[in-house]
């Protein structure tokens, strides 16, 4: 399956969420799209007018249009991020430009200020070689420069053909940029009129990709980069493999799809088949997802084609449709989504396609199969894998170097929650309201009942820590929400990650409000539990989570002790954790807009008076009915049932064979009693500064017995 392959060892990306990867991706991660309603204009553009726009004011370099700047901006940061890998570009490094119409703002400006400026100039810049032969001459590469225009599978015809060159032995390497910003207000009319792209209405309510509903596509901006290649040396650090590509038509008509689909599947056949698998071989599907009807079609035939094993993602509702950068975006992203073993998936809004992915989650690895189609009957499809000599979803060395702590194991690196829950931050605006609590103080409780009464909630622990180790482990001590999914029929993960228009997103985190000071917030909740049952609960959540990736670890009290000594969050000791992450959100919490406390011991002893509490605060309104059956519905009334029958019969060990998947781990208000009764023990609770903290939300631990 590798004998044709070559590595992706470096990624670059500019779209409508900023310049650069990290914006693609946390944006991703959101759940939000990049487009907006721009007004003023100018030209013939309609005001408003929806658009996945690049920004002009963060641009990295002053000179040229936003087209020549994202063109070297993607090629740039993808040849750094290779190189920080260990590539050594050899003597011959294609560049390879994808476009669909190359500069049209540099091309408008020519004809609308006709004698302006140096008309030399003005000709070579607007020249569609100009830009991809700056990337040459900048970082010195004499390979082939090649220009590949073919409509909107422009960016995955130009992979193809760099994937040729390569094969072929007239390159060594080769970076392939793909760009497409600057669309004018007459094209975007005129496109208008063909019934496909929509620009009065936002892509959360047209283009819905293989679901119920759909109408088009909203008009997108963007440029992407890879790195490519076939040394041997390179495959340990590469993001992904591709294995096989095919190019075609089926020479049909200016603008329609072919109705049999005989072309598209002949080319999905004949990219298999260079990367020696089959269609059943295929775990992922990128699909071309514009969400018009006809390409709706020809994506679900493609699934049929594959089987029913194929899960199918596309990202045009949140980047718009980026013409022939979109397939080039789309590559871009299932690169690194097989480095960072996470599918950040668009949630779907209406009625799906049974294998359209439901939600973001866990990659699985294995193989994808990619398909983009262009005007004029162009065909490109490729197959891509993850890296040969890397563990899946196991992550490279990041760019942020420096930030969290590594731990290295049999499985590979230990995810750091610390950086989860940074990571979590950037996601986050002024929909968003930060659910502050230390580890172990009722977050999956809470979270459930909110997301039962429709609140979108944000987990940065969710599915992201799920690169290796036990499944069950997982699923019991990290993911609540897929161990709830488990109880019965409901699913609880529908609203998990895109916030609803005009309402709050409730967002799980564990770093103190300093760590929040450039977002803006809609207000933060503080939820607080008696530290000692809290530190306990977190414990046990720990030695479950260090066990997945160190095994036979110590699960005594011996162990607790040592946790106790040990650092937790923000690389503290346990107590001096609790301590200042409860001292400063309480000192922060006036300076909010809307900010509330809740006790875990409260929210527990009666939920929905506790909850309808936390609404009002927020002025959010719902019915007290409306709370119960959310309450009854996150299987509190169930679980709370099952605790106390197995503390009746005595059980220690709750998480046994035979019991049922619980949102209250750990949480019996008073356990640490059956754990601190060692009398040095009990003394490390009534530690100065956290009898302190814990008085200001009614814990009285001065007498530490209780």
């Amino acid at each position: 399956m590798t004998a044709r392959a070559v590595d992706v060892l470096g990624v670059g990306a500019v779209t409508g969420y900023g310049w650069g990867m990290d914006p693609l991706w946390a944006g991703l991660l959101s759940g939000r799209t990049s487009a907006r309603p721009h007004t003023g204009l100018g030209g013939r553009f309609p005001d408003p007018c929806w658009i996945a726009r690049v920004p002009e004011h963060a641009a990295p370099e002053p000179a040229g249009t936003r087209y020549t700047r994202a063109v070297t901006a993607a090629a740039d940061e993808a040849i750094v991020d290779a190189l920080a890998r260990g590539w050594r570009p050899g003597e011959r490094v294609a560049v390879v430009h994808a476009t669909t119409g190359a500069d049209r703002e540099r091309l408008r400006a020519r004809y609308l200020a006709w004698g302006e400026g140096s008309a030399r100039r003005m000709f070579v810049e607007q020249t569609w070689t100009t830009s991809g032969s700056e990337v040459m001459r900048r970082h010195g590469y004499h390979g082939p420069f090649v220009i590949v225009s073919t409509a909107c599978s422009s960016g995955l015809h130009a992979l193809a053909v760099a994937h040729r060159l390569l094969l072929m032995g007239d390159a060594t390497d080769a970076v392939v940029v793909s760009a497409d910003i600057g669309a004018d207000g007459e094209e975007i009319r005129l496109f208008s009129e063909l019934g496909a792209l929509v620009y009065d209405k936002s892509p959360d309510d047209v283009c819905r990709p293989l679901q119920s509903g759909t109408s088009g596509f909203v008009m997108g901006e963007g440029a992407g980069a890879l790195v490519l290649s076939r040394s041997a040396r390179s495959s340990k650090e590469a993001y992904a493999r591709l294995l096989g590509t095919a190019m075609s038509n089926d020479a049909y008509h200016p603008t329609s799809i072919e109705p049999s689909f005989t072309h598209v599947l002949r080319a999905l056949d004949a990219s298999l088949r260079m990367a020696d698998v089959s269609p059943g071989d295929a775990g992922y599907y990128a699909a071309h997802a514009t969400g018009t009807r006809e390409c709706d079609n020809t994506d679900r035939a493609a699934l049929a084609h594959l089987g029913d094993q194929a899960v199918a993602f596309g990202f045009k509702p949140l980047l718009g449709h980026t013409m022939g950068t979109a397939p080039m975006l789309e590559a871009v992203i299932t690169a690194n989504a097989y480095r960072e073993g996470f599918l950040p998936a668009v949630t779907p809004l209406t009625q799906p396609h049974a294998q359209l992915a439901p939600r973001p989650g866990p990659h699985k690895g294995g193989v994808t199969a990619q398909l983009a189609l262009g005007f004029g009957g162009n065909i490109a499809t490729a197959v891509w894998a993850e890296a040969q000599n890397r563990p899946h979803g196991v992550p490279m060395e990041r760019r942020d170097k420096g930030q969290g702590t590594s731990v290295t194991t049999a499985h590979g690196p230990m995810p750091d929650p610390v950086k989860l829950h940074k990571e979590n931050v950037r996601m986050l605006g002024e929909q968003d309201v930060v659910v502050a609590a230390y580890p172990g103080s009722g977050n999956a409780l809470l979270g459930n009942i909110l997301m039962e009464l429709g609140f979108a909630h944000l987990d940065p622990y969710t599915e992201r820590v799920a690169e290796s180790g036990d499944a069950q482990v997982i699923t019991e001590t990290v993911d609540y929400r897929r161990r709830l999914s488990a109880v019965d029929a409901h699913d609880r993960r529908t609203n998990s990650v895109r916030p609803k228009a005009g309402e709050l997103r409730f967002c799980k985190n564990h770093l103190p409000p300093q760590d929040f000071t450039d977002v803006p917030l809609a207000g933060a909740v503080l939820l607080v539990r008696d530290p000692r049952d809290a530190i306990h609960s977190s414990y046990h959540w720990f030695r479950s989570f260090v066990s997945m990736w160190l095994p036979g670890s110590d699960k005594g009290k011996g162990a607790f002790e040592e946790f106790l000594d040990g650092l937790g969050i923000n690389d503290e000791p346990p107590i001096q954790g609790w301590v200042d992450l409860y001292r400063s959100w309480h000192d922060a919490l006036p300076g909010l807009r809307r900010s509330a406390v809740v006790r875990f011991e409260d929210l527990k002893a009666d939920p929905t008076a506790v909850t309808l509490r936390l609404l009002s605060a927020f002025g959010l309104t719902r019915s007290p009915e409306a709370v119960a059956r959310a309450v009854e519905r996150s299987d509190y009334v169930r679980m709370r049932a099952h605790e106390d029958r197995v503390a009746a019969q005595g059980v220690q060990d709750r998480g046994s064979a035979g019991c049922p998947p619980r949102i209250m781990r750990r949480g019996k208000v008073g356990e640490w009693r059956e754990w601190y009764g060692d009398e040095t023990l009990a003394a490390r609770f009534r530690h100065p500064e956290l009898v302190t903290v814990a008085s200001r939300f009614g814990y009285q631990l001065a007498d530490a017995s209780g």
